[in-house]
C-alpha cells in the first residue's frame, strides 16, 4: 500500500513539475524568444535585410513611432490580428536594431476616446467594421525636426512591403533635405490620362526634390544631384551642350530613350508622327561610347509576353516578341542596380552597340537572350500580328544590350566649343527675359564618367509593372513586377545612397510558373509551324469554296445559279476536306497543352495522392518493424523458459 501511495505521489509530483515545465518555457519563450523565427521563404520576406540593418544602425537623431491598433475592434477578424502581430514583431525589431535611436509606443484607440482622437489627428484611415466602431491600423512617426511620416493603415495587399514600406518612412525621417533631381522628359508622367501621374513618376516624387528642366536650356541648374533624361524631345543644341557639360564636370544622368515608345503614341492617341515616338541623345551617346539604332527593337522568343490578341473574330492568347519579361538570368548579377532584383516588364525596347571608337566603359545591365532577333519599328506600330511576328521569328543568337552603365573616359561631343546662343522670342505680351550670364569654361574631357542609360520609357507604364486596387477608397499600389525598383536603385546609386537598394528586389512577391512556360514555349515552337499550315490552307479552302458558290455554273435557271457534277464534287471534296482541316487543327491545339496538363496531373498527384501514399507506407514500415521486434522478443523469452536451469 505504501509502495502504491509512493507511485501515486510520485506521478503527481511529475505532473506538477510538467505544468510548471510547460508555463515557464512559455514564459521563457514570449520574453526572450519573441523576436525568434524561422524564415523559409525565397527572398527572406520575414528577415530584416542588409540595408534595413544599415539605415537602422546608422541612425543619428531620435525617431519616435506611434503604433495605433485598435485591437478590441478586430477581434472578429482573424486576419487582421495575425497581420497586427508581425507589424509589431517588426516594429520591436527595429526598435532593437537601433541601438536606442528609436521609440515605439503602442496605441488601442477605443470608440469615442482620446486615443481615436489622436489617430485621426495624425492622419490615420479608419476603416469600417460590423460594429459601431472603426478600426485604426496604422503608423505615425516623428522627429525631433518636426518631421512627420504616417502610414495610414497596413493594408493585407501589402503585407509583402512591410519591411520596404517601415524602412521608407525612417528613411524619409533622417532626411533634412531631399536630394534634387533635374527632369528633363518629352513625355506627360505628372499626369496620365486618368488625370494622376504614373506611379513610378509619383514614387520619385515623393523620394526626391523633383526640379523639371525645358528642351531649350542653356545650363543644368545648380544643386542637381543626378540629371534624369527621359524620351527627349526637340532638345536645342544648348540644351545638349549643358548635358555634356553637366556630365563632364562630374554630374550623373540616368537616360531613357526608345525607338518606339507607346507612351508617346498613346498619349498623342496614335497620331504622333514617327519623330515623337522615337528618342535618342546623339551625339551625347556617341560621346559616350555608345549607339542605338532608331528603327528597331528587340524581339526576344524565349522572354515574349502572353498577350491578348484578336484572331478570325476570336481572342486568343498570345506570345508577343515585343515585350519581354526579363528574369534574373537577364540583369547584372554584380551591378547593385540590378542584383536584387528578378522581374522587369518592357515594350517595344531598343538596343545599344558599344562603338569601337568609345573610350568608356560599357557594361550591359539588361540584355536579351541569345533567342533573339531585330524588328523593324514599322512592324509593331500600328495594330501589330503578334501570330505573324512569332511565325516568322528567326533568332540571330545574339544578346543585345538593353540598358548598360558608362563610365570612365570620355571627351566632349563639342569640340569646336559651345554652340551660339540661340534667339529666344517672347510671347505676346511677355517681357524680354533678362540676358544669361556668360557660360563659364568649357570641359572637353572628363577621366570619369557615370552614365546609366535605358533603350526603353515603356517601363514607365504602370500596367507593366504594378496593380493599382481600391481598397476603402485609397488606392493600394502592388507592383507585379520590378520596374519601379530598378529605376529607384539606379537613382540612388547615382546619388551615392545605397540604404534600400538591397530591399527592393523583395517587393516582388509573385513568382512566375518557369517550367510551365518553358512547357507551353516549346510546344509552341514544335507545332506552329504545322497549326500555321493548317490555318492557311482552311482559309484558302473558304475562299475556293466562296468562289464556287459565286459562280457555280455559265448560267442562271430562273433566278438559281446551276451548279455542274464536277463543281458539285468539287464542293463535296472541299467541304470535306474543311471539316477534316478544322479537325487536325483542334488537335494541334489540344496537344499545345498536353504537356502542361501531364504536369498539372503529376503535381495534383503528388499533392493528393502521393504524400499521403508516403505517409501510409512509412505507417506501414513502422508497424512491420514493431510486429517483427515483438516476435523478436517473444521468441527470444520463449527460448529463455525453454532452457534448462
Amino acid at each position: 500500500m505504501g509502495t502504491g501511495m509512493g507511485q501515486r505521489t510520485y506521478a503527481a509530483l511529475l505532473l506538477a513539475l510538467a505544468v510548471v515545465l510547460f508555463f515557464a518555457v512559455n514564459i521563457l519563450a514570449t520574453t526572450m524568444l519573441r523576436q525568434a523565427h524561422l524564415d523559409l521563404t525565397e527572398t527572406g520576406l520575414f528577415t530584416l535585410s542588409d540595408g534595413t540593418r544599415q539605415t537602422l544602425k546608422s541612425l543619428k537623431d531620435p525617431i519616435k513611432l506611434r503604433f495605433f491598433y485598435s485591437e478590441e475592434a478586430a477581434l472578429k477578424y482573424p486576419a487582421v490580428r495575425t497581420y497586427a502581430q508581425r507589424v509589431r514583431d517588426m516594429l520591436e525589431t527595429f526598435v532593437d536594431e537601433s541601438n536606442g535611436k528609436i521609440s515605439l509606443e503602442v496605441i488601442k484607440p477605443k470608440p469615442f476616446s482620446p486615443d481615436e482622437d489622436q489617430a485621426a489627428d495624425a492622419g490615420l484611415a479608419a476603416a469600417p467594421t460590423a460594429g459601431s466602431g472603426s478600426l485604426y491600423f496604422g503608423l505615425e512617426g516623428s522627429n525631433l525636426a518636426n518631421g512627420h511620416e504616417v502610414i495610414p493603415y497596413f493594408m493585407p495587399e501589402r503585407e509583402t512591403l512591410l519591411e520596404y514600406d517601415l524602412t521608407l518612412l525612417v528613411e524619409r525621417l533622417t532626411e533634412l533635405k531631399k536630394p534634387v533631381l533635374g527632369i528633363l522628359s518629352g513625355l506627360p508622367l505628372a499626369a496620365t490620362s486618368q488625370g494622376r501621374p504614373y506611379r513610378l513618376y509619383q514614387e520619385i516624387s515623393d523620394s526626391y526634390s523633383v526640379l523639371s528642366l525645358q528642351n531649350d536650356m542653356t545650363r543644368v541648374p545648380d544643386g542637381v544631384k543626378v540629371l534624369v533624361i527621359i524620351h527627349p524631345q526637340r532638345l536645342t543644341q544648348s540644351a545638349l551642350y549643358a548635358i555634356d557639360q553637366f556630365v563632364l564636370k562630374g554630374g550623373r544622368a540616368l537616360v531613357f530613350v526608345d525607338p518606339l515608345s507607346e507612351l508617346a503614341n498613346d498619349a498623342a492617341q496614335g497620331r504622333a508622327p514617327d519623330e515623337a515616338v522615337t528618342s535618342s541623345l546623339e551625339p551625347l551617346l556617341g560621346a559616350w561610347g555608345v549607339t542605338m539604332q532608331p528603327d528597331a527593337v528587340v524581339g526576344d522568343r524565349s522572354l515574349a509576353q502572353r498577350v491578348i490578341a484578336t484572331s478570325s473574330g476570336q481572342d486568343r492568347v498570345v506570345n508577343y516578341i515585343a515585350w519581354l519579361g526579363l528574369n534574373k538570368s537577364e540583369m547584372n548579377p554584380d551591378d547593385p542596380v540590378t542584383a536584387e532584383i528578378s522581374a522587369m516588364n518592357v515594350g517595344t525596347i531598343g538596343h545599344f552597340e558599344k562603338l569601337k571608337t568609345g573610350t568608356t566603359n560599357v557594361t550591359p545591365l539588361l540584355r536579351s537572350t541569345t533567342d533573339a532577333e531585330l524588328i523593324p519599328t514599322a512592324a509593331v506600330r500600328y495594330m501589330p500580328d503578334p501570330e505573324a511576328l512569332y511565325a516568322q521569328f528567326r533568332a540571330t543568337g545574339e544578346r543585345y544590350i538593353l540598358a548598360a552603365r558608362i563610365t570612365g573616359p570620355a571627351k566632349t561631343a563639342f569640340p569646336q566649343g559651345a554652340p551660339a546662343a540661340e534667339p529666344v522670342k517672347p510671347a505676346e505680351g511677355e517681357a524680354p527675359k533678362p540676358a544669361e550670364p556668360p557660360l563659364p569654361a568649357q570641359v572637353t574631357e572628363s577621366k570619369g564618367v557615370n552614365v546609366i542609360v535605358v533603350a526603353d520609357t515603356d517601363l514607365f507604364n504602370d500596367q507593366f509593372w504594378v496593380e493599382v486596387k481600391n481598397v476603402m477608397g485609397e488606392d493600394v499600389a502592388v507592383p507585379t513586377a520590378n520596374n519601379g525598383d530598378f529605376v529607384l536603385n539606379a537613382i540612388e546609386n547615382l546619388t551615392g545612397s545605397t540604404g534600400l537598394m538591397s530591399l527592393r528586389g523583395r517587393r516582388v512577391a509573385v513568382r512566375k510558373f518557369t517550367v510551365v512556360d518553358n512547357l507551353r514555349k516549346s510546344a509552341e515552337q514544335r507545332y506552329l509551324t504545322e497549326q500555321t499550315a493548317l490555318q492557311a490552307k482552311l482559309k484558302g479552302t473558304e475562299q475556293r469554296l466562296a468562289q464556287l458558290r459565286r459562280h457555280g455554273g455559265a448560267g442562271e435557271e430562273a433566278g438559281s445559279v446551276i451548279v455542274s457534277a464536277a463543281q458539285r464534287a468539287e464542293i463535296d471534296s472541299l467541304r470535306k476536306e474543311f471539316s477534316d482541316t478544322r479537325l487536325k487543327l483542334r488537335e494541334v491545339e489540344r496537344s499545345l497543352r498536353s504537356d502542361i496538363d501531364r504536369l498539372g496531373a503529376w503535381l495534383r498527384f503528388l499533392n493528393i495522392g502521393a504524400i499521403p501514399l508516403l505517409v501510409a507506407c512509412g505507417a506501414l514500415v513502422v508497424v512491420f518493424i514493431r510486429r517483427r521486434r515483438r516476435a523478436q522478443r517473444a521468441s527470444a523469452l520463449s527460448s529463455s523458459r525453454g532452457t534448462p536451469g
